[in-house]
């Protein structure tokens, strides 16, 4: 249905949520495979990100005209526009980065490249929290852990900020990788994070500590990583077109953790149905 490329895809219960640079959203029927709506609104700027609320009820869309769109997931309707931020972004390019509902699902936590983050009601348009504190390099990736109320910031000098919501200081600046972060993604109980980055390396880290408990070197920029739903594995995806899958440590807190660096491992090629990656010969 999309007829350019796809920025941003997010699954919510038995449905499929993606966004395209054809300003279009589209919401799939996971089971069938088959299209169930579309909203193509003209007024739309090029979409950037989504985000579902855990309830199902909303879908957040960020733009590149600095806004966020709140819609009702059932109709794809729209019941809210964030745009009073557009006076406080330092620089008028600020498109929107990452966008992450919170527990309560009338709020947001919006954040854009320029450094800028904001907590926002969308219902009643108030803004409970504003912050660049530290993030002048730019921001480029954002993760949320609803357990802890835990955000990750990566930004573009490779440092990654990570932000106690409740008091709403910084824990810890992750310092390792190189350049730009590209992905972030808290693992289910939000004592490990995951980054990915252009300096070719994907990042584990401990929440807790802010130690780096693993690194995974690539041939090439990494653009993408993600836990398994058990989290016993690693999957990443690098510019040259592969897709790795590794073997990850337990959680930190085990007692495996002095032998993280010696029990991963990578698999390379092509995947197959039974579950199993083949690497290749040579």
């Amino acid at each position: 249905m999309h007829n350019e490329a796809i920025r941003d895809l997010h699954c919510s219960g038995l449905h499929l949520f993606s966004i395209s640079d054809d300003r279009r959203l589209a919401k799939w029927d996971i089971r069938s495979g088959t299209l169930e709506l579309v909203n193509n609104d003209p007024a739309w700027d090029r979409l950037q990100l989504i985000d579902v609320s855990d309830n199902g009820q909303y879908v957040a869309v960020g733009s590149y005209d600095r806004s966020v769109r709140i819609l009702e997931s059932e109709r794809l309707t729209e019941v809210a526009k964030i745009q009073n931020h557009l006076a406080w972004a330092k620089d008028p390019r600020a498109w929107v980065m990452g966008v992450e509902f919170l527990r309560s699902h009338d709020e947001v936590i919006v954040a854009h490249i320029d450094g800028s983050i904001f907590q926002w009601n969308w219902k009643t348009k108030d803004c409970y929290w504003r912050t660049q504190d530290g993030m002048e390099a730019g921001l480029h990736s954002m993760a949320y852990d609803d357990n802890a109320e835990l955000l990750a910031v990566g930004l573009d000098d490779g440092d990654i900020l990570l932000w106690d919501l409740k008091s709403r200081k910084v824990m810890h600046r992750l310092i390792g990788h190189a350049f730009r972060v590209e992905v972030l993604q808290f693992s289910n109980n939000g004592r490990r994070l995951l980054s990915a980055s252009l300096d070719t390396t994907c990042r584990l880290w401990d929440v807790k500590s802010g130690e780096s408990l693993l690194v995974l070197e690539h041939p090439g920029q990494v653009q993408d990583a993600a836990f398994s739903p058990d989290e016993s594995l690693i999957a990443t995806a690098n510019a040259n077109g592969r897709v790795r899958i590794w073997s990850a440590p337990r959680d930190s807190r085990s007692e495996e953790k002095q032998h993280v660096r010696n029990t991963f491992k990578s698999h390379e090629g092509p995947w197959n149905p039974g579950g199993e990656a083949t690497t290749p010969a040579g």
